[in-house]
């Protein structure tokens, strides 16, 4: 076997540790970008909800209260399922997003009297589920977050840096 030269080892080497340095920097700028994304997405949800519940507890107080219609006025930003549970009862704005697309867990902690906010799958998309506990009115508020924009989001940056370490190490 023919040995390689000093000038092909030499590119080699370079070409290896421009590899490297750019899976360092794009691993890295994904991972801040991705936790930035997230904490963001989290802190908008989670004001939302808690006007969304304020306007509930609110609009519950009344004497004869159309929950269903409630529902259906509150502000929610796209991708994003109120329900409440008032008494026994569980009012979903869809069918799809009921009682038993919240984790078990997180409907236990709203009903001891505590907010509580859990990332989990549902149906293959992850989603952000927020719970408030309304406790004078013997209620508790729900919204369901879907976070598939944000996947898509984080796809794309991903595919942009991939593509960009492959160049940087080309040239």
């Amino acid at each position: 076997p023919r040995r390689l030269g000093l000038r092909a080892r030499i590119t080699i080497t370079f070409a290896l540790g421009a590899l490297a340095l750019s899976v360092l920097l794009a691993g890295t700028t994904y991972l801040v970008a991705r936790q930035t994304l997230i904490r963001q997405r989290e802190a908008s949800a989670l004001r939302q909800t808690y006007v969304n519940a304020r306007v509930m507890r609110d609009s519950l107080r009344s004497a004869d209260p159309e929950v269903p219609q409630l529902l259906a006025s509150l502000q929610t930003p796209a991708g994003s399922f109120p329900l409440v549970l008032f008494g026994d009862r569980w009012f979903p704005l869809t069918l799809e997003y009921g009682r038993d697309a919240l984790p078990a867990e997180l409907r236990q902690r709203v009903a001891a009297g505590s907010a509580a906010r859990m990332r989990y799958s549902l149906r293959g998309d992850t989603v952000l589920a927020v719970g408030v506990p309304l406790v004078d009115m013997n209620a508790s508020y729900f919204e369901i977050v879907s976070l598939a924009e944000l996947q898509n989001t984080l796809r794309s940056i991903r595919l942009v840096l991939v593509g960009a370490a492959v160049g940087t190490t080309l040239l």
